[in-house]
């Protein structure tokens, strides 16, 4: 691994303590129940205080996000790029504009002898998929990925929040990840982000219990669609979901999308969907089930490294694909396990591929499928080579696009000796 990229030159000492998991192969870890310590250690490795939103300039969000999940630092990691997973409420989290900046603060950092990038992206660790879904951090992960393609990145992996016996920790999870997105003169949360965030934990508790005190912000369970624009509920509900300080005409703006008088033309695809999509193609679902053999109730899966299809020899890859992410991160790590995909008799790659959230337009979503379809092609055309010259690999036969946009239709791609089949299926 370059040292300029993460780690400054003097840091071996602070490196001592990295340790590995066997069940994250590739993951260094860096654990200490000394918050202070592990902020330490950050500074040591060239990285600001993720508490401090003023030392953080353009990545000031973090603080913004340990305020709001109140969870403590007690790990930090340097991931492989496939690991890591956009889990961020934002419609489109990667900006232009800050993008442009973190490129011309890291050259700065650089010649400085520091690390490209001062804040690691905040992840939390799924234990089921064995992913790490950023939080915050987007626009950093976006330029890593970009200007170091493959290249592991230094990222600080929280735990779920602690909350009260009656809340549930995925409220805190989903109102920390809209506090990470502090608004700016350029950007911040749209009416989208905010309108899909209150919906989301509404479907995790009814009642919006506070995280900290308990106390149910909605005590009636009133269904979201039937509260009072100009009622006590609204208004509390909407002040501890999306913050105090929001115009009262995006609040109007809100209501009416969170309660179906403008109704959202994306569709969010959830473990569910991902579920009934594989199970409706025929293709092994990899679903974890509970000692009664009952499926888990939030559908998590198998690691996708561990998703195997005996029954059509393939790799089911059911993961986001968003941007140039299977370029950059998923290709270099098939190229890894053709030989032993092999050896387990697997003889082909299946993607259900869900191309994230930024796509705001039926065209848009449209290119970014025909995209992908291009990269599977050159992969391909790269495995085709290597079966030539009795080299395996595992080309990709299907690839399904699931419903993420309303006038969209579900989409199956096969890959044939005769060309591409594409077929759009039934909603």
């Amino acid at each position: 691994m370059s040292n300029s990229q993460w780690k400054p030159k003097d840091d071996e000492l602070a490196l001592a303590a990295w340790q590995e998991d066997k069940n994250f192969p590739g993951v260094l870890f860096y654990k200490n129940s000394n918050e202070q310590h592990l902020i330490d250690t950050l500074n040591t490795l060239g990285r600001s205080n993720p508490r401090n939103a003023t030392s953080n300039g353009l990545d000031g969000g973090q603080a913004e996000y340990f305020d709001a999940a109140a969870v403590n630092i007690d790990t930090i990691a340097i991931v492989p790029l496939e690991f890591l997973k956009p889990d961020q409420i934002a419609q489109n989290p990667i900006d232009p504009d800050s993008q442009v900046k973190i490129g011309i603060e890291a050259a700065e950092r650089l010649k400085k002898g520091l690390p490209a990038l001062k804040c690691p992206p905040i992840v939390l660790l799924d234990n089921s998929s064995r992913e790490f879904l950023i939080q915050s951090g987007h626009n950093r992960y976006e330029w890593h990925k970009n200007t170091y393609p493959g290249e592991p990145m230094l990222v600080i992996p929280v735990p779920h929040p602690k909350v009260h016996s009656k809340a549930n920790p995925k409220v805190a999870t989903a109102i920390a990840k809209l506090a990470a997105n502090p608004s700016s003169p350029t950007r911040g949360p749209t009416i989208e982000d905010r309108a899909l965030t209150i919906q989301d934990v509404f479907r995790a508790d009814p009642y919006i219990h506070d995280t900290k005190t308990g106390i149910a912000l909605n005590p009636q369970g009133t269904p979201l669609v039937n509260l009072d624009k100009n009622g006590k509920v609204w208004k509390s509900v909407f002040e501890y979901i999306c913050g105090k300080n929001v115009h009262p005409t995006t609040i109007g703006k809100v209501y009416k999308r969170v309660t179906g008088n403008s109704v959202s033309r994306r569709v969010r695809v959830t473990n569910e969907t991902v579920f009934h999509d594989l199970n409706s193609l025929g293709w092994e679902t990899g679903v974890l089930r509970q000692e009664n053999g009952q499926v888990e109730p939030d559908y998590s899966r198998v690691s996708w490294k561990k998703h195997l299809d005996h029954k059509n020899k393939a790799l089911i890859i059911a993961k986001d694909i968003a941007g140039n992410h299977f370029d950059t991160a998923m290709y270099p790590c098939l190229i890894k396990m053709r030989p032993e995909l092999q050896e387990k008799g697997i003889e082909w790659i299946y993607l259900h591929a869900n191309l994230g959230s930024s796509y705001t337009s039926a065209a848009s979503l449209k290119k970014a499928q025909d995209d992908l379809i291009t990269q599977c092609q050159a992969y391909n055309n790269f495995c085709n080579e290597m079966l030539a010259n009795n080299i395996p690999c595992q080309p990709i036969k299907k690839v399904y696009f699931p419903k993420q946009y309303k006038n969209v239709p579900k989409r199956l791609i096969e890959f044939t000796d005769d060309g591409v089949e594409d077929t759009n299926l039934s909603s």
